[in-house]
């Protein structure tokens, strides 16, 4: 019996594991990904196949990091892109809220410089885009580059492992409810997973049958 079961090991799921084992340290914590450890993740394509082998699970997507393991990592550190945060909750604490993931991904190995915070330069290319009849947006952007990425993920995903239990390869096949509560995961293979608490990660893996 688990407290809390994590379905997918996307940056969702990855970050909900580490809140949880910051702030409940004693409870057991089972995270379910139907891909590979970040270290075994391939995709035929970026290995030199000319054409997609439709893998069944596939490796650019699928695993630890979830479907942007292998970006280029650039972290926009601003409310003003990217999303519409400051439509449910006053812009300071998203601010707040941007400034603690930044910090932990400065935690497990994340570059320091951040692109984009000479003001002076800013307020000049604002003024060139205002002529211009356009809006620019200040955005720092923390790049860490695909390699570093990895190195971050695979830090994260280190850390974890001593922390909590990750099952790499099986797929949560549906959810056991019982007196309309979830209780748990039902997993491919047949097993079961009973949990106090569910919690499933944005569904983005392709799996081909």
């Amino acid at each position: 019996m688990y407290n809390v079961a994590i379905i997918g090991a996307g940056p969702a799921g990855i970050f909900a594991a580490l809140e949880i084992t910051k702030l409940k340290p004693d409870w057991k914590v089972v995270l379910v990904e139907k891909g590979q450890k970040i270290e075994k993740r391939v995709c035929l394509l970026r290995e030199g196949y000319e054409k997609c082998p439709n893998c069944k699970k596939c490796g650019l997507l699928c695993g630890w990091g979830g479907a942007g393991a292998f970006s280029d990592g650039k972290l926009t550190l601003t409310p003003d892109v990217g999303g519409h945060l400051v439509d449910y909750m006053q812009r300071e604490k998203v601010e707040e809220l941007i400034d603690y993931a930044d910090q932990l991904y400065l935690d497990f190995g994340a570059t320091k410089e951040v692109f984009g915070t000479d003001m002076k330069v800013f307020r000049e290319l604002e003024r060139q885009a205002v002529l211009a009849e356009l809006k620019l947006v200040h955005s720092p952007v923390r790049h860490l580059g695909t390699e570093r990425s990895l190195d971050v993920l695979k830090n994260m995903q280190d850390f974890l492992s001593e922390k909590i239990t990750i099952l790499n390869n099986v797929s949560a096949k549906s959810l056991i409810v019982e007196c309309e509560q979830v209780k748990g995961i039902e997993l491919d293979n047949g097993e079961t997973i009973r949990a106090e608490y569910t919690k499933i990660g944005r569904a983005s893996c392709r799996e081909r049958v």
